[in-house]
């Protein structure tokens, strides 16, 4: 195959080691399975030294992943063996931190460059090195399979054996996600940033970060194949896209709108790549500053035989629109105005929808007169709805106040406010005999609606969020018997449970109280109290009454309380 320099750097190495530090422990390549273990009549060299599969499954062009056990012994011997494609070479692994396991790395794509450069490891502590045999080929090693031998010593008797399967492989997915403003390009350096701080969605705010993740390609080990000393990993994936082998392009990314045909120049000062060779993967993080809001942006990324992955060209594409950067309230109309309603409770929120990637912060604020209500940052949750909970205990009722949302780069949006009569609430939890997955409320009555929240008796200790086992489905306003609420975390044995009334505080109808770590979606609160109800559970059997629970005490209340802060509010 003709292509134009394409050569492997030292560099590889250090690509990879960097990667393994968040990779941590990787899932191998490859169906787990028994290795064939051969014994040696004078040594039991099994013991110490084997592959933890039998087979490995790499696709051309990518990393292939080799595990190898090292127990007892610091170093091990490992050849890779292919009589059609006449490659042997003889490796060896070092567990530098005694761990007894070394993960080799082979890049499926550079031999071309010579076995020095094809050869890495999954940690930082370890290290491999080329011992001997032939491990040049004039293409990317050829599909097919390799013998995989392993031995204590270089020139002893093999103590197991594996094999590595060959494919072609080639982009088999395309998606895109969004993050933040916040974040600048350079902040995304491994798969863990980007799904921290991102989520899948093909709506992307102007000025957001979109990302597209390219499933399947075995393009990794391409990449790194043109990656020259100190030079970035963006800088060799542009260097791959710009390859011909003749007339034919080796590959193709493209972003351009369909109406109009405008593209998207795409070179290494504009774009982010990060690399996820352990599932096959690669990441491309871009700028939408300079995108046309309302515009739909098509991306597309195509290989061609050319570049050795696979046997036809194959593509995928996938799109995203790119919207205005805004923020909106929760209104309802009173006396022909659009007005943001709150209550004179200690669970009064402030809530509405954006455009903004989840996890963008918004700034709320409300104020009536000369005092202020409340003025926080919210975070944007992954449905894009934003919600600020705050006390108004002993606010009078038909205070009305002014609302604003800034922040983000979103225009200011301020809307007039009133506050309603306290909300209110009651519930009713009787002991009862349960499998422990699954308990009965008998009845709840909540004046705005909400969800029943099953607590066990961490709560007491002030431990909120995480106390929570289980949550009902959205309850409308009024009165529910007998509500079945099937637990995320079920009790194992009998005790006490608590179920509480909990609000729906940025009305979204979804039980936001967990991810967003207590802020919203708080619980009713009448007379200083948290409003819920007691009852014991008797799992597996062990009997007990079905009379209502005692629900909770002054100090317990307290103890909620402080968890939840719900204090009163102090006014300027």
């Amino acid at each position: 195959m003709a292509l134009t320099s394409i050569r492997v750097r030292s560099l590889f190495l250090t690509t990879l080691m960097v990667l393994s530090v968040f990779v941590g422990s990787v899932s191998l390549v490859g169906a787990a399975a028994g290795s064939t273990l051969q014994q040696n009549s004078s040594q039991d060299e099994s013991s110490v030294v084997s592959f933890t599969n039998a087979e490995y499954n790499a696709s051309r062009g990518g990393i292939a992943e080799i595990d190898v056990a090292t127990s007892g012994v610091s170093t091990a011997y490992v050849t890779i063996n292919s009589k059609e494609a006449g490659y042997n070479p003889t490796v060896k692994v070092t567990d530098g931190n005694l761990d007894g396991r070394v993960r080799i790395l082979l890049n499926t794509y550079d031999t071309p460059d010579g076995p020095a450069q094809s050869f890495g490891v999954g940690s930082s502590a370890d290290s491999v090195e080329y011992v001997s045999g032939a491990a040049n080929t004039s293409d990317p090693l050829p599909i097919g399979e390799y013998s995989l031998t392993v031995r204590p010593d270089r020139g002893g008797n093999a103590a197991d054996s594996a094999t590595l399967k060959l494919t072609y492989g080639g982009p088999s997915t395309f998606g895109t996600l969004t993050a933040p403003d916040r974040y600048n390009l350079s902040d995304f350096s491994t798969t863990r940033e980007i799904w921290n701080r991102s989520v899948s969605t093909s709506r992307v705010a102007q000025g957001d970060l979109v990302i597209a993740r390219l499933g399947g390609s075995g393009l990794a080990g391409a990449i790194i194949a043109n990656q020259d000393q100190g030079e970035s990993v963006e800088k060799a994936f542009i260097d791959f896209l710009n390859q011909r082998d003749g007339n034919s392009d080796v590959a193709l990314m493209t972003i351009r709108q369909p109406q109009t045909g405008e593209s998207v120049r795409i070179n290494p000062n504009n774009i982010n790549v990060v690399l996820a060779p352990e599932n096959g993967a690669v990441f491309f993080v871009i700028d939408t500053d300079d995108l046309r809001v309302g515009k739909q942006y098509n991306w597309r990324f195509a290989v061609s035989s050319a570049s050795g992955i696979v046997d036809r060209t194959a593509g995928v594409s996938t799109s995203f629109i790119v919207e205005p950067r805004k923020a909106e309230f929760n209104t309802e109309a009173r006396n022909g105005e659009q007005t943001a309603v709150t209550y004179a409770d200690a669970g009064a929120s402030l809530s509405g929808k954006t455009t903004l990637a989840p996890n963008s912060e918004l700034q709320v604020t409300a104020r009536s007169g000369d005092k202020t209500l409340t003025s926080q940052t919210v975070t944007v949750a992954e449905d894009r709805t934003w919600g600020a909970t705050f006390d108004l205990t002993g606010v009078e009722p038909g205070t009305e106040f002014t609302a604003t949302v800034s922040g983000a780069g979103v225009e200011e949006r301020t809307v007039p406010g009133y506050v309603k009569e306290g909300r209110t609430a009651s519930i009713e939890f009787s002991d009862q005999d349960s499998n422990g997955s699954v308990v009965t409320v008998d009845s709840v009555n909540m004046s705005t609606g909400g969800f029943v929240v099953i607590h066990d008796t961490s709560y007491e200790n002030g431990e909120a969020v995480q106390s929570v086992r289980g949550v009902s489905k959205y309850l409308t306003p009024g009165t529910h018997e007998n509500v079945e609420i099937k637990l995320e975390r079920p009790f194992s044995e009998g005790g006490d449970a608590i179920a509480m009334a909990h609000l729906d505080t940025n009305e979204n109808k979804e039980f936001d109280f967990v991810s967003s770590q207590g802020e919203l979606d708080t619980p009713y609160v009448m007379d200083g109290n948290p409003v819920a109800s007691t009852g014991t559970l008797a799992v597996g059997g062990s009997g007990g009454s079905a009379s209502v629970g005692p629900g909770f005490g002054a100090i317990a209340a307290l103890v909620a309380l402080v968890a939840l802060g719900l204090f009163a509010l102090r006014r300027d």
